[in-house]
């Protein structure tokens, strides 16, 4: 995975990105929290969803069911799904949301036309 990463390796010449970078690794190093460094940026295993800059967290799943039933589980806290199989964002277009789709589920324009 680090790899597919390298070509992204001069973010770590912005400067509020580094501070975050050593400042995490630090805590990582201090605390003995097992992870994985390749100069510019920190992977964990961590079940959380919200990760710090950075940090990329990951974990691992038993089976698929086990998957599918944390994403069911905590859908007001995920905002989209990125893998291979139907339902989910392909992968390189979680960015890339289509004019249907809202962010959080709420249609913007409609938000602010109703404003007024």
């Amino acid at each position: 995975i680090f790899l597919a990463f390298e070509r992204f390796k001069d973010i770590i010449h912005h400067n509020k990105y580094a501070n975050n970078y050593t400042y995490h690794k630090s805590i990582f190093l201090m605390n003995q929290t097992p992870h994985l460094d390749n100069g510019f940026l920190l992977l964990k295993q961590d079940a959380a969803f919200a990760a710090p800059l950075s940090v990329l967290l990951f974990d691992f799943y038993e089976n698929e069911e086990e998957f599918k039933a944390l994403i069911s589980a905590n859908q007001e806290n995920i905002q989209c799904v990125v893998g291979n199989q139907n339902g989910y964002v392909p992968f390189g277009e979680s960015q890339q949301p289509q004019l249907w789709e809202y962010a959080d589920g709420v249609d913007t324009l409609k938000f602010l036309k109703d404003l007024g």
